[in-house]
C-alpha cells in the first residue's frame, strides 16, 4: 500500500508552499519505482495533485488498486468532483480492504497499535 503526498513539507497554513522545490522529482521516482512493482499495489491517491502525478509515473489502474478521492483537508473534504468521490465518507481503508479481497491478497492491517 502507497499513500504518496506530492510534496512532502509545507509552512503551517500554507498548502502547497513548498511545491516545486524538488519535492516533486523524489516522490516521482518512488511512484515509478512502486508503480513497476510485478506485484499489486494500493494506491490511495488523495487529491488532484496526487492523482496527476500518479498518472505521470506510470500507475496503471488495471494492474494495481488505485482508490481516489478529494484531498481530506477541511478546504475540500467534502467536496466531490464528476469524477472523484469526496474523500468524507469514501471509506478508503474499507474499500482498499475490499479490493484486496477481491484479487485473494490478504487484507491490510491499518490499526498501527497492533501487535
Amino acid at each position: 500500500m502507497l499513500l504518496p503526498n506530492t510534496v512532502l513539507t509545507v509552512l503551517r497554513g500554507c498548502p502547497r508552499s513548498h511545491a516545486r522545490q524538488g519535492w516533486e522529482g523524489l516522490t516521482g521516482a518512488i511512484l515509478a519505482a512502486v508503480a513497476a512493482k510485478p506485484e499489486p499495489v494500493v494506491f490511495l491517491l488523495w487529491g488532484v495533485y496526487a492523482q496527476e502525478q500518479a498518472r505521470g509515473h506510470g500507475v496503471d489502474p488495471s494492474r494495481h488498486i488505485v482508490l481516489a478521492s478529494t484531498h481530506p483537508s477541511p478546504r475540500s473534504a467534502r467536496r466531490a468532483t464528476r469524477s472523484v468521490p469526496a474523500f468524507v465518507g469514501s471509506a478508503p481503508f474499507r474499500r482498499a480492504n475490499e479490493e484486496v479481497k477481491a484479487r485473494g491478497l490478504p487484507c491490510i492491517e491499518w490499526d498501527l497499535t497492533a501487535p
